[in-house]
């Protein structure tokens, strides 16, 4: 279901997010060369054909070109469609419900991120 270039971006991610040193970022490493592949064979490929190109291309906006605001506005978009949301679902209340949760969610997240390496 990945895109061959969307994989490698998740691999280097989580090589990046492990900060591991000596024979432990070698075992990670290749954990992570196997286990991205199978978790893509065994889990993603059960996930909808329909949302695979959309999965894709969220992954390709915030793992590759670092644009937050692109992945979330795909990532509102497939939630829209995908999750049954109770007394607002097919709504445009509910787009917007998605998309203001993931908005806060990714401000929080960079500003934690930024926290992070200021320390």
């Amino acid at each position: 279901m990945l895109r061959e270039h969307v994989e490698k971006a998740v691999k280097k991610f989580l090589d990046d997010v492990i900060p591991l040193r000596g024979i432990a970022e070698t075992l990670t490493d290749l954990g992570i060369s196997i286990g991205v592949p199978q978790l893509d064979n065994k889990l993603l490929d059960k996930i909808n054909p329909k949302y695979h190109n959309i999965i894709n291309e969220i992954l390709e906006h915030s793992l590759i070109e670092k644009d937050y605001d692109k992945a979330v506005s795909k990532t509102s978009i497939l939630l829209t469609d995908a999750v049954r949301t109770p007394l607002i679902d097919g709504t445009p209340q509910e787009a917007e419900a998605y998309l203001s949760a993931l908005q806060l969610l990714k401000t929080v997240l960079i500003y934690l991120l930024s926290a992070k390496k200021a320390a």
